[in-house]
């Protein structure tokens, strides 16, 4: 019968329990960048389009931190909340970015994502690298 023999299992073995540990407050942390980040286009998108005049809109974009059906966490920007008329702001937001039959929409909630996704994709590398030092994964 052959036998193995592996030096330094234990400290592999170690740095992944060490890893697992940790990996919910990375999680939690790297979401929370990501919102932040696209709050922040949001509501420059928003004074960049003109769509401040009362500014109920720029004022009503949250982020939502939340864990979808199978347990998967994320954060969702959304206008919450309604105007005196009661009207919904996720619906003016709607409307603002697409337009109507009389409205043209200027697409600024778009423009707001793809930004949002070129600076997530370089802050998630920076915090993911961060992490792996962090653990001795590097």
């Amino acid at each position: 019968m052959a036998r193995l023999y592996v030096d330094g299992i234990d400290e592999i073995e170690r740095a992944l329990r060490d890893m697992a540990g940790g990996v919910d407050g990375f999680v939690d942390e790297v979401l929370e960048a990501g919102g932040e980040i696209a709050k922040r286009n949001v509501e420059q998108s928003i004074m960049q389009h003109g769509h401040y005049r009362t500014g109920t809109l720029l004022r009503s974009i949250k982020t939502i931190k939340s864990t979808d059906k199978e347990g998967r966490k994320y954060v969702d920007v959304t206008a919450a909340g309604k105007r005196e008329n009661g009207t919904r702001n996720g619906e003016v937001a709607f409307v603002l970015n697409y337009g109507r039959s009389n409205l043209y929409g200027t697409r600024y909630w778009q423009a707001a994502e793809e930004k949002t996704k070129k600076e997530y994709d370089k802050v998630l590398q920076e915090k993911t690298e961060a992490f792996l030092k962090e653990k001795g994964l590097e």
